[in-house]
């Protein structure tokens, strides 16, 4: 990989190689139906899968000090079930105008089977595989708020016999699991309307469940630790610590800002729902006997509009953009879709 160092044109690696690294294999195990009535119009389709994926393969973080920071391994084997529920009804179907309307949800889990050794295989600063955990749990410090007699951020400690206890000091705080990017379900709203040469397609896309880690708040939410950025107006139900016995959901913000309150931690993991509206287009299509004149088989015009909308709970700009750690290639009903799992830098 080509870099610049004191205006001299350089390369270094962009990753570590590995000689032992081998194919994912997947055991695919399938069934599902599929229901068509009432001439046609109605079609259903219900699949269920259960699967394993051996030998994972992943672009694990390193210690940078090692002068390579990232080495694609294979992981452990990981075993991946759900559902996928298919409906589309067509209203209306005339020569002059036809409607339908669809919608799709699915399911998803996931578990790690086993790790290399059966250890705790660490994905980059804020993920981690885990045997009996799913594939993109956020392993981190548990955030437990703020201190109300003096404003201080609290961590989680997990002691040695099981037991918890809070600690202020960030470096004394537990690293444990504290949630995951899978979402319980997901899905769309789709529907098609025609009406002679006119006609209208819309999309709305939804998520429920599943967290991602809002990095950015580390720097534009950080209690003073970067004094020289902008820092976020904070959301409803927020408030800041000012004064002992406050219940606050931010610690006292200081000048230059060093007790670590802004470190990687649960604090800035953020339900991940959202409904959006990710497209609807509104077009015309030319008449057949006019455009034939032209030696052209189709011609249309329209308007379209993509991610007019998004309700969620999420403080950032999108809950579907995030930064990419990882890339899993899980096999889901029929093919292999990719899934991206975001967050954490």
């Amino acid at each position: 990989m080509t870099q610049k160092y004191n205006g001299q044109i350089g390369a270094t690696w962009s990753q570590l190689g590995n000689p032992d690294l081998t194919w994912e294999s997947i055991v695919q195990n399938n069934i599902g139906t599929d229901i068509r009535a009432f001439d046609n119009r109605l079609t259903i389709n219900i699949d269920y899968f259960n699967n394993k994926t051996k030998n994972l393969l992943a672009l694990v973080t390193l210690p940078a000090l090692t002068g390579v920071d990232r080495q694609y391994l294979n992981i452990g084997d990981v075993k991946n079930k759900g559902w996928e529920f298919n409906v589309n009804y067509a209203f209306i179907k005339t020569k002059d105008v036809t409607w339908d309307l669809g919608f799709n949800v699915s399911t998803y889990q996931n578990e790690v089977l086993s790790t290399r050794n059966n250890a705790i295989q660490y994905l980059n600063s804020n993920g981690a595989a885990i045997p009996g955990y799913d594939v993109t749990s956020f392993y981190m410090r548990k955030w437990m708020g703020v201190n109300p007699d003096n404003g201080a951020g609290l961590w989680e400690v997990v002691n040695a016999d099981g037991s918890k206890s809070l600690t202020s000091d960030y470096n004394k705080a537990s690293l444990q699991v504290v949630g995951n990017a899978t979402p319980d379900y997901y899905g769309s709203f789709s529907t098609n309307l025609t009406i002679k040469n006119f006609y209208m397609n819309a999309n709305v896309y939804f998520s429920q469940g599943g967290q991602i880690y809002n990095f950015y708040r580390s720097f534009f939410d950080s209690d003073g630790a970067y004094p020289y950025y902008n820092q976020m107006v904070l959301q409803n139900g927020w408030n800041r610590w000012e004064k002992p016995g406050d219940i606050a959901t931010h610690p006292v913000a200081l000048y230059d800002n060093n007790n670590l309150t802004n470190n990687t931690s649960s604090r800035y993991l953020e339900d991940a729902s959202f409904v959006k509206l990710r497209s609807i287009r509104l077009g015309y299509n030319f008449p057949k006997s006019l455009i034939e004149k032209l030696n052209v088989n189709t011609a249309s015009i329209f308007i379209m509009g993509e991610n007019l909308f998004t309700i969620t709970k999420f403080s950032g700009v999108d809950p579907e953009v995030g930064h990419q750690i990882v890339e899993l290639h899980i096999p889901v009903l029929r093919e292999e879709f990719i899934l991206f799992l975001e967050d954490f830098l």
